[in-house]
């Protein structure tokens, strides 16, 4: 997959803002290192043509949807996000987007207290975070779940991507 020079044209001509990195149930990797590149919003959509019900069942629990970081609930401030690039895609339990607002969300997602033994972080959103140190696997799959990781003052969260295989890495003061 490459970015192709008509598309290049058209963005520094100031047309594309914005490219899907999900679509349905397909994830475009390379298209999160395209966004960083190029100062492009991450976009998960779906083009389904049927309901959300048969595709998705119940619960849609895979269903992608494109977070805006809107100041407040407006047509003008969703509108300014989105050209600012405060954009992040949540799509099959992974959260994509940019390194700077995908780094915000997790700060306001996940309570992380420094301890004596090492670090305790706690969920605080409905958005699953499967932690990485060490080696060591700590799922906070859920809301109000808390992780013990001994000894650790750094570590990835393997399911929030910022780039091609580049999962969000977090180093704690």
């Amino acid at each position: 997959m490459r970015f192709h020079d008509e598309i290049e044209e058209a963005r520094t001509a100031g047309l594309i803002h914005g490219i899907e990195v999900f679509n349905g149930t397909s994830f475009y990797p390379i298209v999160l290192d395209w966004c960083q590149e190029r100062n492009l919003v991450p976009v998960t959509v779906t083009d389904i043509h049927q309901s959300d019900w048969n595709t998705y069942g119940n619960q849609n629990p895979l269903r992608p949807m494109s977070l805006v970081l809107a100041k407040e609930r407006s047509h003008d401030s969703v509108k300014e996000a989105f050209f600012a690039g405060r954009i992040v895609g949540w799509a099959a339990n992974m959260i994509l987007g940019r390194q700077p607002w995908v780094e915000q969300l997790f700060q306001s997602s996940v309570a992380i207290v420094r301890t004596t033994a090492g670090l305790s972080l706690t969920n605080n959103s409905d958005i699953p975070c499967f932690i990485t140190a060490d080696g060591r696997s700590y799922p906070l799959a859920e809301l109000g779940v808390t992780a013990r990781i001994p000894g650790a003052t750094r570590f990835t969260v393997s399911n929030w991507f910022v780039g091609l295989n580049k999962p969000l890495e977090v180093v704690v003061q």
